[in-house]
């Protein structure tokens, strides 16, 4: 018999009478967390198992404590949010599946966003996805693939950042393949490309 012990972020929460915890077991959490190489197999022997949580028994103190204070923020900036752009990809949140091949893809679109701020006189625009596919099976064909642009437009410059990334693996090494263009006023002052293998340390 095996014992697990997870450490939890540190809050408090009151689970009213009647209410119940799930406790969820998996060998995998993508695309939350990379896969192992291997394919693994979980036996539960649920009549030996249980569930320990640390209980705060009630303290009459309690009643003394006085409320919290309201939260303190600094002023914002006046600032504009533009229609996106018409040439500018509609891309929504979703998750395929091909019945045929097992594959599946998710997609989040990520800090799509078009804004002016006359007070520095700039507007910022950029959009973002990043898109998980993988095999049934096949923790090995787990891939994560990514597109950003960011626009920032100046009265004496418009610069702009397009990347391109990808990260894949095999058995013993994370792939990582990436491409970044800056242009300044439509000129390129900066360019590099990684391609890079990383050991997965057994990860």
């Amino acid at each position: 018999m095996e014992t697990a012990i997870v450490d939890l972020d540190d809050i408090a929460h009151h689970f009213p009478a009647g209410h119940r915890i799930a406790v969820s077991i998996s060998t995998v959490y993508w695309p939350i967390a990379w896969p192992s190489p291997d394919l693994a197999t979980l036996t539960i022997q649920l009549g030996d198992s249980a569930l320990e949580l640390p209980v705060r028994p009630p303290n009459p103190a309690d009643a003394a404590l006085r409320p919290f204070d309201p939260p303190e923020a600094a002023s914002s900036e006046p600032q504009n949010d533009l229609p996106p752009d018409p040439a500018d990809p509609v891309i929504r949140r979703s998750v395929r599946r091909d019945l045929l091949t097992g594959e599946m893809v998710v997609d989040f679109p990520r800090w799509t966003y078009a804004t002016e701020m006359p007070s520095i006189g700039q507007t910022h625009r950029g959009t973002g996805l990043a898109r998980y596919r993988i095999t049934d099976c096949d923790p090995l064909s787990a891939r994560c693939e990514t597109r950003y642009t960011v626009r920032i437009e100046r009265s004496d410059a418009v610069i702009e950042h397009e990347s391109e990334g990808a990260l894949s693996c095999d058995a013993t090494h994370f792939i990582v393949d990436m491409r970044l263009r800056i242009r300044e006023n439509g000129t390129q002052v900066f360019a590099r490309d990684w391609n890079e293998r990383i050991p997965r340390d057994h990860l």
